[in-house]
C-alpha cells in the first residue's frame, strides 16, 4: 500500500456527512479486478465506491470503512470448564489480536491495510487441548464457525474453541528476560516425549527470544541456571500427570573487545598503541599485521562508552589523544601519516573537508569500520561498546612500487576422468557420473618465480 502514516501527523479521511463523516482505513484489495465496491457506512448503508484504475504498483488501494475482528483465546463468557487454561497464540502472546475488514466483506477480500492485519491468526496452542477452530456468535446469538470468507458487516468477537485431549502436551521455552519472552511447542505422540530444541531453532520461530549481549549457555529446568541441565537434541518425558514441561535459558553477558587494527601494518613505536601499555596490548593478525586490543572488556548491561572503558585503565587517555579518534585536520598530520607502515603500502583516509565561505575546513579520517574501507568510523565521546567494536587502517599500493607482470604465461595442463591418469578419450554411458580432475605443470610456475628472484638479485 501507499507509504501512509496516520500517527505522524497524516489527515485521515473521511466518507462524506451523507456517510456519517467517518474516518477511514487504507485497504489494498486482493483482486485487482474489482472496479467497484459496496462498502457498508456507519448508518448501517451501503454506498458506491469506484476504483477503475489501479495505481503504479499495479495494485487498487480504497479508503473505506473498516470493521474491527478480534481474536480470543477463549470463549469469555463461557463456563470455565469449556476455556482452555494456559492457551496461547502461536507467536507465544496472549493478548486478543486484532484484524481489520471493509465493513461489507470479507476478510480475505483485502490483502493489506495501512497499520494492521487482514489475516487470520495461526492455530494457537493450549497443553492438554485439541483446538476446534475460531467460532462466533451470530445476530442470533447462534455459534457459528469463522472463516476468512465469512463477511464482516460489524465489529465481530472470534473465540477459539477447544476439547479436552489427553495425549496432547507441550514443551515451553523461557528466554528469562524481564518481558519473558516464550516459544511453545505442541505435540501429541504416543510416547509422551519431545526433542528439546537448540537456541537457534527458537530463535529462528520467535525472534525476540534472542538476548541482545547475551550468550545462551543452554537449558535448565529452573530459572537463573538452576535446576537439571537439558541438552539441546536430547528427549525428555511428560508424564500423565502433567500437560506442560517447562525450559528455561540459562544466559552469561558477552564480554565485548575493542581493537585498533593496522590492517596488515605495523604501528610505530611512538603511537598511543605501542607506548600505552597500560591501555593496549599488541597482538598480530593473519597477514601479522599489528593489532592493538583494548586490555579491558565491556558488557552490554554497563553501556559504557569507549572513552569511559580506556580512561578507567589509565585516565589520561581521552577523544583527543592522538591516534584514537582518527580524525585529522589536514591530510599531512604526523600523527596519522606516521601512525603505521606496511611495506609497499601507502596509508589512505576519507577526506570529508567542507567549505564555508570560500574557507576549506579539512576532516580526514583514517580509521574505519571494515578491513576494505568501504565505510568510515565517527569515533567521538558518545561511542559505544554495546558490541566488539574493531577499527581499520586503509592502504592502498604505493603507486612508486615497480610492478611486475608476465603475460602470455602457457601453463601445460591435464584434464583427468576418476582415477584414470591417461590422456585418451573416456567413454561414458547416458546417465553415469563421473569425477574430472583439472592438473597443470607447476615447473612452468616455479621457472617464472625464479626469474623474478633474479631480477631483485
Amino acid at each position: 500500500a501507499p507509504g501512509y502514516h496516520s500517527n505522524k501527523g497524516s489527515t485521515v479521511p473521511v466518507n462524506g456527512e451523507e456517510n456519517g463523516n467517518e474516518k477511514l482505513s487504507l485497504f489494498t484489495l486482493a483482486d485487482s479486478s474489482v472496479n467497484e465496491i459496496k462498502p457498508i457506512n456507519k448508518k448501517g448503508n451501503t454506498y458506491i465506491y469506484s476504483v477503475n484504475k489501479a495505481s503504479k504498483d499495479n495494485e487498487k488501494h480504497v479508503w473505506v470503512p473498516a470493521a474491527k475482528v478480534t481474536f480470543e483465546l477463549n470463549d469469555t463468557k463461557a463456563e470455565d470448564s469449556k476455556k482452555a487454561k494456559g492457551a496461547i497464540f502461536s507467536d507465544s502472546s496472549t493478548k486478543a489480536k486484532e484484524s481489520l475488514a471493509i465493513r461489507g466483506y470479507a476478510l480475505n477480500f483485502a490483502k493489506t491495510v495501512a497499520g494492521g492485519s487482514t489475516e487470520v491468526p495461526a492455530n494457537p496452542i493450549a497443553p492438554g487441548y485439541k483446538f476446534l477452530g475460531w467460532f462466533c456468535k451470530n445476530a442470533q446469538h447462534s455459534e457459528q464457525k469463522f472463516t476468512e470468507k465469512m463477511i464482516i458487516k460489524s465489529d465481530t468477537t472470534v473465540y477459539a474453541k477447544w476439547e479436552k485431549d489427553s495425549s496432547s502436551y507441550a514443551v515451553r521455552y523461557h528466554n528469562c528476560a524481564q518481558d519473558d519472552a516464550t516459544y511453545i511447542v505442541s505435540e501429541t505422540s504416543p510416547k509422551r516425549t519431545s526433542k528439546v530444541l537448540s537456541f537457534y531453532e527458537v530463535v529462528k520461530n520467535n525472534a525476540k527470544f534472542a538476548r541482545k549481549g547475551m550468550v545462551f549457555k543452554g537449558w535448565t529446568t529452573d530459572k537463573n541456571g538452576k535446576g537439571k541441565t537439558v541438552k539441546a537434541g536430547s528427549n525428555i518425558s511428560i508424564s500423565q500427570s502433567e500437560n506442560l514441561i517447562d525450559l528455561y535459558a540459562n544466559w552469561e553477558e558477552k564480554e565485548f573487545t575493542v581493537k585498533f587494527s593496522a590492517n596488515g601494518g605495523t604501528f610505530s613505536n611512538n603511537s598511543i598503541f605501542k607506548t600505552n601499555t597500560k591501555v593496549f596490548e599488541i597482538k598480530k593478525d593473519k597477514r601479522g599485521g599489528d593489532v592493538a586490543v583494548v586490555k579491558k572488556t565491556a558488557t552490554f548491561s554497563e553501556n559504557r562508552t569507549l572513552i569511559n572503558l580506556i580512561k578507567s585503565l589509565d585516565d589520561n587517555v581521552n577523544i583527543d589523544t592522538p591516534g584514537i579518534s582518527g580524525k585529522a585536520d589536514s591530510d599531512s598530520d604526523t600523527t596519522y601519516t606516521n601512525l603505521a607502515t606496511r611495506k609497499y603500502y601507502t596509508l589512505k583516509n576519507k577526506d570529508e573537508s567542507y567549505s564555508i565561505f570560500g574557507i576549506t575546513i579539512g576532516s580526514y579520517y583514517y580509521w574505519f569500520k571494515d578491513k576494505n574501507g568501504t565505510e568510515k568510523a565517527s569515533i567521538d565521546n558518545n561511542l559505544r561498546v554495546n558490541d566488539d567494536l574493531t577499527f581499520y587502517l586503509k592502504w592502498e599500493i604505493n603507486p612508486n612500487v615497480k610492478q611486475i607482470q608476465q603475460e602470455d604465461i602457457n601453463l601445460p595442463a591435464d584434464l583427468l576422468t576418476g582415477e584414470n591418469t591417461a590422456t585418451t578419450a573416456y567413454k561414458v554411458t547416458p546417465g553415469q557420473t563421473i569425477d574430472f580432475t583439472g592438473t597443470i605443470t607447476a615447473s612452468v610456475v616455479k621457472d617464472q618465480m625464479k626469474t623474478i628472484e633474479k631480477k631483485f638479485n
